[in-house]
Formats: C-alpha cells, sequence, structure tokens
C-alpha cells in the first residue's frame, strides 16, 4: 500500500513538537518536505531525514507532490497560505487558531467549496480518549438531555511571557487567547450551533505592557435551537483549573482535564445525609477509577512504544485526528473537524476581543475625564 505523503509548513512549536511524531509514527504516513522561513531552524530539524526542504513555500508547492498538507504557521497567515495550498488542489490540515477573524474563515470556506479540496481544523482535545469517552456516553442519553455546558479554564501563566514567538501578542489575550480555542470548541462539541452571544473581557489583576486586551473573560451564549446554555470563563493569574460540566435533564458529566478523567452525578436530592454520603462516595470512586485508567493507559502507552507500535499514540488528540484526515481524504468521507466549526469558535473569541477593548477604551475614558477635573 502506497503511503500518504505529507508536507509540513511551520517549524516553531506545534510542527515538531506535535506533528512531525504523529507523522513519524503512524504506520502510513510518509513526511515528503519540510518548510519553514528560518534556514538555520530548518537545516537542524531536517537533518537526518530524507526530505526536501524549502524556506518559501509556493516553491514547496510546485517541487513536491503530496497527498496532505499540515500548515503551522501563525494565524496570522493562516489564510493566505491556507488558500494557496487549496488552490493547489492539495488537502490541508490546519492549526488552531484556524485564523485572525470570522471574514478570514469565511474565505477560506469559500475557496474550499470552489475548489473542492478537503480542509481540517487542529482541535486536537476532542480526540483524546476521555473526551470520545465522554462524547459516547452523552450521545448515548446516560445525562439525558442536555440543558447546558460550563467550561472552566484558569491558570497562572505570566501573559507577558511565551515560547511560541512574538506573534502570540498580536493575539487577543497574547499566551491565554492562543490556548482559548481549547476552551471554547469543547463545548460547542455538546450543543447544536451558536445562537446569540454575550461577552466580556476584563484585564483583572494588571495593566500588562504588552499588548494583552485580557486576562480574564467571559462567554454566555446560547445553541442555534435557543435551549441550550454555553458559559466559558477562562482566567490567567489564578490557580489551575481545566474543566467542562455538561448539565443533561437526568444528571451531569463533568470532564477534567486536569485529572484526565470524567465524572458523573445523577443525585437530585438536596441536603440529605445520605445525597452527602453517596456524592461524596461516588466522586471518590470514579476518582480511583480515572486514575486507575489513567495509568493503565499510560502503561500500555510505554509498552507499544518500546515495540514501535502505532497503537502508544492513541490517547495522543494530534495523532487520532491526523489518522482520521487521512482516512477522510482517502475514502472521500467528512472530515474530523470542519471549518464550519472552528468558525463558530472564532465568532466566539471575536466576542471577547471586542468586549475586551470596549471595557479598556471605556476606562481609558473615565481616566481622562477623572485626570481633566484634576
Amino acid at each position: 500500500m502506497r503511503s500518504f505523503r505529507i508536507g509540513l509548513i511551520g517549524l516553531g512549536n506545534a510542527g515538531p513538537n506535535r506533528h512531525l511524531p504523529a507523522i513519524d509514527t503512524h504506520p502510513r504516513a510518509s513526511l515528503s518536505a519540510l518548510c519553514d522561513v528560518d534556514e538555520p531552524r530548518l537545516r537542524t530539524i531536517a537533518s537526518g531525514r530524507d526530505v526536501d526542504t524549502y524556506t518559501d513555500y509556493t516553491r514547496m508547492l510546485k517541487k513536491s507532490e503530496f497527498d496532505a498538507i499540515h500548515l503551522c504557521t501563525p494565524p496570522q497567515t493562516h489564510l493566505e497560505l491556507g488558500k494557496t495550498i487549496m488552490e493547489a488542489g492539495v488537502p490541508v490540515l490546519i492549526e488552531k487558531p484556524i485564523a485572525m477573524s470570522s471574514e478570514e474563515v469565511e474565505e477560506l470556506i469559500r475557496v474550499r467549496d470552489e475548489t473542492e479540496t478537503p480542509v481540517t481544523v487542529v482541535h486536537n482535545r476532542l480526540f483524546l480518549p476521555y473526551v470520545q469517552r465522554a462524547i459516547h456516553r452523552v450521545e448515548s442519553g446516560e445525562i439525558g438531555d442536555v440543558v447546558s455546558v460550563t467550561m472552566v479554564f484558569s491558570n497562572e501563566d505570566d501573559l507577558t511571557e511565551t515560547g511560541r514567538g512574538e506573534w502570540v501578542f498580536e493575539l487577543p489575550g497574547g499566551e491565554l487567547g492562543e490556548g482559548s480555542p481549547h476552551q471554547v470548541y469543547i463545548p460547542l462539541r455538546f450543543v447544536e450551533g451558536l445562537g446569540e452571544i454575550q461577552g466580556t473581557g476584563l484585564q483583572n489583576y494588571r495593566q500588562y505592557d504588552s499588548p494583552v486586551e485580557f486576562d480574564g473573560a467571559g462567554i454566555e451564549a446560547v445553541d442555534e435551537s435557543g435551549r441550550r446554555l454555553i458559559t466559558i470563563k477562562m482566567l490567567a493569574n489564578s490557580a489551575t483549573r481545566d474543566t467542562l460540566f455538561i448539565h443533561g435533564t437526568k444528571g451531569e458529566l463533568q470532564i477534567d482535564f486536569v485529572k484526565r478523567g470524567i465524572y458523573t452525578s445523577t443525585n437530585k436530592d438536596r441536603y440529605s445525609v445520605s445525597a452527602f454520603l453517596s456524592e461524596n462516595i461516588g466522586f471518590g470512586v470514579q476518582t480511583v477509577q480515572n486514575t486507575l485508567q489513567t495509568g493503565i493507559g499510560f502503561a500500555k502507552r510505554l509498552i507499544h512504544e518500546k515495540r514501535g507500535d502505532p497503537r502508544s499514540e492513541q490517547s495522543n488528540g494530534h495523532y487520532v485526528l491526523m489518522d482520521r484526515f487521512i482516512e477522510a481524504v482517502e475514502t472521500e468521507t467528512p472530515v474530523p473537524v470542519t471549518l464550519e466549526e472552528s468558525l463558530k469558535t472564532i465568532e466566539i473569541l471575536e466576542e471577547i476581543e471586542w468586549s475586551a477593548r470596549s471595557t479598556i477604551s471605556n476606562l481609558t475614558c473615565l481616566l481622562r475625564q477623572l485626570h481633566a477635573r484634576k
């Protein structure tokens, strides 16, 4: 069977650290070419590999043949590069954030439809094993009909620092903004589309010398049906938390990304001894189960890794998404993540950005007025 030829553009962070290992491990994928504008970095990463190298992606498209290209450059470049790749008739997998605005995503959708080229987006967390289990359990009706989803994310990141490059500071919220698609596309997976949105973005803790519009953000929205609430909260300069709560008519399911596990509750009693005991015992049992499942999964991964078995990557969201994209391209079936899904994510992030800039502008005007009165 012929290998699936992949070209990789962008060798800053995700390219060499996420995509290259996935390509190397996949039993049918083969790396055909690497491209990066930083020639020393390109030579270093290409060292020991039998691949073509380019500093110009247009020349790469003309000189080499591909079954797909992984686009891992900063999002500021995704529109131009994505359009050129699609116009060359090459399927493309694009890292998040997908683009800088909803208008750019809509343009990518237009070119995709015009060229009929498969395109997917790296929403890799959706393909983590425990997230896939949670999706199955919700879709099977375990917690009844979904009535709302709540995402709570916080960490202690210093938003003035980044290991990715200065391009991060061109995104709203800096490092918080770069990672924020994860906190948006996951809750959207459990509802039907996206309806009305109301966002708030604030500088809660300090003023930044770098252009960081917000270090705290909140979203309240409804889905297209108007029957499901969507709540998203993101904070920097706080304790680590990364949890999705899915509320249903029969119970609640939590996905804890720190503990790497799932917790459910179907208790509807309030303020009783039996409710207190059942909730705490149930949580304890589920914690043990999640810990064992994570430990066994980690041990299996190490064993498979030592044997060179690609099953070692089944817990790697990037790998699973890439594998499904390969299958989608070869069988002409739906891609794992559509541009339309990524558009909804960007629309929410735009609402946060607009709100944050509006708040900062209003505060600036207020301070000027106060200063003028002195």
